[in-house]
């Protein structure tokens, strides 16, 4: 089992990225924003194990929801 990075997008309105990782043969995904070398935000440091998303699709949906919300002010 290793982690990988699923999917690598460039932030739409900032710099940065934001990244798809996880476990393929587990099926448990997270994603976070990176910039500059910094990780902004990781759903992988919040919640309790299990709450991984099932999707590698769902979670880079949601996170660029997030980073275009009003959450993702830097």
């Amino acid at each position: 089992m290793t982690t990988e990075v699923i999917h690598r997008i460039d932030r739409p309105f900032a710099e940065g990225a934001i990244e798809v990782y996880g476990l393929r043969d587990m099926g448990a995904y997270e994603w976070r924003v990176v910039y500059a070398g910094k990780v902004l935000h990781d759903t992988g440091k919040q919640g309790a194990y299990g709450q991984q998303y099932g999707s590698p699709a769902v979670a880079l949906r949601d996170a660029i929801n997030w980073d275009l919300g009003e959450e993702a002010s830097q």
